[in-house]
């Protein structure tokens, strides 16, 4: 031990027993083995990584989503951890009439808190101007962490279940000649003017849906084109960690797997930018989905598992029974 550290470092398994019990919206304060407190939060998918531990906190900007500060601190640095008592009023929840309030179903007596990455000011300022001289003197690893995520502590137990028609992807480009809607121009009565007429249809995603419903139905996906391997699979969606990404078509996609029913398993390859859901709670949505796209001969390995072909999905939809 070096005349700087004071105190015994903490055990790992004492360190991920204490982590596995923590929120990402807690603050958690560090002692390190030479006395230094570092503050900060467990990142989702962050936490113990070898003989290091990865927590983060927000940018002194403060701003709700964007760059985090992502911090790597060897276990032997620490000596002890807590979670810091904040009182209820201080505690950065989502507000109401907030976007991410749409997805998440808290009860009325329990808000919904924001992980310490996203915590507003003042918080955020305090805890990165605290932070980084202790970091800088420690020679710790930092970087930044893109904060996407939205905070799950709104999410049960049991998972989110959908319980109406719900289109959570779709691959617009392939659709657009098929769920066009309309537009006509008629004479106006009135020399001069012309009358622009809007054909009321339903929405492209109505139309999505509908079609998929119908195609499940029958089993004869007739908006397909007359080439390729096209499919409806019906499953649960598995998202891997680490998550995998590749290019196709110009776009990043995420590689997933379905697990269907029958105890088959497809890898699928999604559009990051035609993802109608956070993309965080993808793996805590528990219903039945249905997944249309093309199977081509893409060979990947994910899980552990490899795989001679994947889906590129073109649509995933919750179709609710009856």
């Amino acid at each position: 031990m070096s005349p700087e550290e004071i105190l015994q470092p903490i055990t790992s398994d004492a360190l991920q027993n204490f982590l596995s019990t923590c929120k990402g919206s807690d603050l958690l304060a560090f002692k390190l083995t030479n006395g230094d407190i570092l503050l900060g939060g467990i990142p989702r998918g962050g936490g113990i990584r070898g003989d290091t531990v990865n927590i983060a906190f927000n940018m002194p900007d403060g701003k709700h989503y964007g760059l985090a500060q992502y911090i790597k601190i060897e276990i032997t640095s620490i000596a002890s951890v807590s979670v810091v008592p904040l009182s209820e009023a201080s505690i950065p929840t989502l507000s109401e009439g907030e976007w991410e309030l749409e997805f998440l179903q808290p009860s009325a007596d329990k808000k919904v808190r924001l992980p310490v990455h996203n915590f507003p000011n003042p918080l955020a300022s305090i805890i990165h101007n605290h932070n980084m001289p202790i970091v800088e003197s420690h020679g710790f690893t930092a970087s930044h962490l893109i904060e996407e995520s939205l905070s799950q502590d709104g999410i049960s137990e049991q998972g989110i279940h959908f319980d109406k028609d719900f289109l959570m992807y779709a691959d617009w480009e392939f659709f657009q000649t098929q769920t066009k809607g309309e537009t006509s121009i008629a004479a106006s009565p009135f020399p001069g003017l012309v009358q622009v007429e809007h054909v009321l249809k339903s929405s492209n995603e109505e139309q999505v849906v509908m079609r998929l419903r119908n195609s499940l139905t029958s089993r004869i996906s007739k908006f397909v084109p007359p080439f390729g391997d096209y499919r409806l699979l019906e499953g649960v969606l598995l998202v891997p960690e680490p998550l995998q990404d590749e290019e196709i078509e110009g776009e990043t996609s995420y590689l997933y797997r379905i697990a269907t029913s029958q105890g088959d398993h497809y890898p699928i390859l999604v559009k990051a930018k035609k993802l109608k859901y956070p993309r965080s709670f993808l793996d805590r949505v528990s219903s039945q989905l249905t997944f249309y796209g093309e199977m081509a001969s893409i060979p990947v390995s994910i899980s552990g598992y490899k795989y001679e072909r994947s889906m590129l999905v073109r649509a995933i939809a919750y179709l609710a029974p009856g």
